[in-house]
């Protein structure tokens, strides 16, 4: 199924502002990461997300709430297309016209503060987010336990890797502990019920932890 049959039913009647950006630092998925980031906060939800490899593609869509409203952005990304594509969808006109204006205010001035010598680990940084988002997103559609424990524990295992010198950081040992505890179930299983809100609040406290990384990092 694409992602434009997904959305439908939530975009439907709703107004839609589109736009592009070059690649930032002349790389696509960088900019990609980017725009994830910039459309992202810890109360939006991940509600698509498809990456594939041949050919080279990733599309991702956010839901967020702002001043009552439901705001979905769909964001695109291709190595045969050469910008980084999005939509932005909402119910109020005004409303999606403003919330267009100050994200784009937001990333020239976040675009502007890109170096290259931080980009592999804004990259990284990012994909773990995405891979959170991923987990949270099997954990409240109810998939089975394999489906929420491989995204957490790739996320663990990049973070692993940039904290090298910090292998006691209390974000691995916090994640490590979830990972842990998941594998009283078998790959197949849903979560029960009980510690659905228990495991969604953990993946929530690492989200916010690893947006304060990446603010400090890009200096937004």
């Amino acid at each position: 199924m694409s992602v434009e049959d997904e959305l439908t039913g939530f975009t439907s009647g709703m107004y839609v502002k589109k736009g592009s950006i070059t690649p930032l630092l002349d790389d696509i998925f960088l900019s990609f990461n980017i725009l994830y980031y910039l459309f992202n906060s810890v109360k939006s939800k991940l509600i698509f997300y498809k990456k594939t490899a041949t050919p080279v593609m990733e599309v991702a869509a956010l839901s967020k709430m702002v001043e009552t409203r439901r705001i979905i952005v769909k964001i695109m990304a291709g190595e045969q297309i050469d910008k980084v594509v999005f939509e932005i969808y909402c119910d109020d006109e005004p409303l999606l016209e403003r919330f267009y204006s100050e994200k784009m205010e937001e990333l020239k001035t976040l675009s502007g503060k890109l170096k290259t010598e931080s980009k592999s680990i804004i990259i990284k940084y990012i994909d773990v987010v995405k891979l959170l988002d991923m987990a949270l997103y099997n954990l409240l559609n109810k998939k089975t336990i394999r489906e929420i424990y491989f995204p957490a524990a790739n996320a663990r295992e990049i973070l692993y890797k940039i904290f090298s010198a910090e292998k006691f950081d209390p974000l691995l040992i916090s994640m490590g502990s979830l990972l842990e505890s998941l594998r009283k179930y078998s790959d197949e299983q849903s979560l029960i019920s009980e510690d659905t809100q228990r495991y969604a609040l953990n993946f929530l406290n690492w989200k916010t932890d690893l947006l304060e990384k990446i603010h400090s990092i890009i200096g937004r």
